[in-house]
């Protein structure tokens, strides 16, 4: 940023496929950083014009506009995940699940465009000592699933929520994701879990990132230079 500020740019946006860093929003142990505030502030403080990115792990601040002092938008890559899906699986009687209440929002998303009911996985404590974990309100029996996340990680959720639709009768399992982080053996544990398929865009290149953001990027930037060419066309009529 600061080269094509010295080159004479004017603005400068940029775009992050996958921020990194949104998970630590908050400081879960004594003395670690708050790396989402110390990463913006970088961000900021090069001049950058605009920031555009994917699915952001905003689940403890609820707009980007509130963490950026610069324009900022979170766009979403679900929409084209559940296309994909739709065009390459069979799939018949079909609910989408988020696997916590955190994914309801990518869920709902996914369902208007595979015209399907959708529904989260809860957790119930039964006793002290006892969780249960169990569809909150629909029936998965016989049913295919797709099971949609913003983030893979180690994949410990995705397989633990693959396990109990599994056991609730799910006839398919796909799982799919915005961001493929794929560590610790996630693979391994998402398909021994029981899962029929993992998909997921290239934010972050993986074997499974087989939907393209590419087309997301080009249509978002395009739609800003054209603003910006209103803007500079009501600057140059009050001149």
């Amino acid at each position: 940023v600061d080269a094509l500020k010295g080159a004479g740019a004017r603005n400068i946006l940029a775009v992050f496929p996958y921020f990194a860093y949104a998970r630590q929003d908050e400081r879960f142990k004594p003395g670690e950083a708050l790396s989402l505030e110390s990463v913006i502030k970088l961000i900021e403080s090069t001049g950058t014009s605009e920031v555009y990115t994917f699915d952001m792990h905003l689940h403890r601040v609820p707009d980007i506009r509130q963490a950026f002092n610069i324009p900022a938008h979170n766009l979403t890559t679900i929409p084209e995940l559940a296309r994909y899906i739709k065009k390459n699986f069979e799939l018949t009687d079909t609910i989408v699940f988020g696997p916590d209440q955190e994914a309801e929002q990518w869920a709902r998303i996914a369902s208007v465009e595979l015209d399907a009911g959708y529904d989260v996985l809860e957790k119930r404590r039964l006793s002290a000592d006892k969780i249960e974990i169990k569809p909150r309100s629909l029936n998965v029996k016989g049913k295919d699933v797709v099971l949609i996340d913003d983030i893979i990680s180690t994949g410990g959720t995705l397989a633990e929520a693959i396990r109990v639709l599994k056991n609730e009768g799910a006839r398919k399992v796909i799982t799919a994701c915005a961001h493929p982080v794929l560590v610790e053996n996630a693979f391994t544990r998402i398909y021994e879990a029981g899962a029929d398929s993992l998909v997921s865009t290239d934010t972050i290149p993986s074997p499974v990132s087989l939907v393209s953001v590419a087309g997301l990027i080009a249509r978002a930037l395009e739609r800003s230079q054209a603003q910006q060419s209103l803007r500079d066309y009501g600057d140059r009529d009050r001149t």
